[in-house]
């Protein structure tokens, strides 16, 4: 069975992912913030991240995102964000690492459900 880590610092959101997540048949650990992420990814085996885009303190999505992709190169990673879609699009464009997928948490679970299905087809 895959398993994945989602970074979201709003709780109740969390909460939402990680239980959507397991419930499309995904094992899936939880965190609050990018530096949890980091460490977790480092020391453990994930097939997946789903990681926000704007988290405090000190790091977003895709500051994180760089450090996932340097650390565990060939790992599938999704930024998810309530943000303005277009205005993501051009922070993705000059970051330095790109994520594989992009989740708009207003659009409904969809979008997730395809980035999803990537990580089950290539497990």
């Amino acid at each position: 069975m895959p398993k994945g880590i989602i970074a979201e610092d709003n709780k109740g959101m969390r909460e939402f992912l990680a239980g959507y997540v397991t419930q499309q048949g995904f094992q899936v650990d939880a965190v609050e913030n990018a530096r949890d992420l980091i460490e977790r990814v480092s020391q453990g085996n994930y097939d997946f991240v789903i990681t926000d885009y704007r988290m405090p303190p000190g790091m977003n999505g895709l500051q994180a995102i760089a450090e996932i992709k340097r650390l565990k190169p060939g790992l599938r990673v999704c930024l998810a964000s309530t943000e303005d879609p277009q205005l993501i699009e051009l922070r993705v464009e000059k970051a330095q690492a790109k994520p594989d997928y992009y989740f708009d948490k207003t659009s409904g679970v969809k979008k997730l459900d395809a980035f999803l299905d990537l990580v089950r087809k290539s497990s």
